[in-house]
């Protein structure tokens, strides 16, 4: 599902231009896949660029060793952590918590709060906001489930729709899973402010005819 994962070795020219569309469809969508703050650099759909605290250029970033930047998230964590030990149970800590260590690239440790914020309160946000994690985290399938587990609380959800298809078509090639979940946020969500363009990837993924699963 990430820009920078390897596409699959030949492509008719439909599917290459089914694509490219879609890439810059997505992109005028931002904000809605995986909807956590947590991304990569590119990404077919976009959550904003994951960064240290304070602002980093893109250039300082690819300096940026791993151990620079699990440093510099437990820095911005710290203080969260802190009142952690004194309410280890406040659903907003965790969150706040599991949101610095994605923005700081640490998704395996991000995923850790996001399950702990998830079980002192089950929301469709929260879920949708663990399936960032694991996704950046590599954990496909993890993804899948979170997502699927915030729908089963609000299947209205626009952003857990939303991602859910974005994961069956990049993920699984299963277009008309894609397809069926964007029409059904559509129709739920009949005022979205981004339904042009959400109809507009449909319109895109049933022209292209084939199947864009990572390979």
């Amino acid at each position: 599902m990430d820009a920078q994962s390897s596409e699959p070795s030949r492509w008719s020219s439909a599917q290459a231009y089914g694509l490219s569309a879609i890439c810059l469809i997505l992109g005028v969508v931002l904000g809605y896949l995986l909807h956590a703050p947590v991304a990569a650099p590119v990404q077919n759909a976009a959550i904003q660029s994951a960064a240290p605290a304070g602002p980093v250029s893109p250039e300082q970033m690819q300096q940026v060793t791993p151990e620079q930047m699990k440093t510099m998230a437990d820095k911005a964590a710290q203080p969260l952590l802190e009142k952690l030990k004194q309410n280890p149970n406040d659903y907003d800590l965790l969150a706040q918590t599991a949101a610095t260590y994605g923005k700081g690239r640490q998704f395996d440790v991000a995923v850790q709060y996001y399950e702990q914020a998830a079980k002192v309160k089950p929301s469709a946000e929260i879920y949708t906001d663990m399936a960032g994690a694991y996704h950046y985290a590599g954990a496909e399938d993890k993804s899948m489930e979170s997502l699927n587990h915030a729908l089963e609380l609000d299947p209205k959800y626009a952003n857990a729709l939303f991602n859910l298809g974005m994961l069956k078509l990049r993920v699984k090639g299963d277009n008309k899973g894609a397809i069926a979940l964007w029409e059904k946020l559509i129709k739920t969500n009949p005022d979205n402010p981004h339904r042009a363009e959400i109809e507009q990837m449909i319109a895109k993924v049933k022209q292209s005819g084939g199947s864009f699963a990572k390979q």
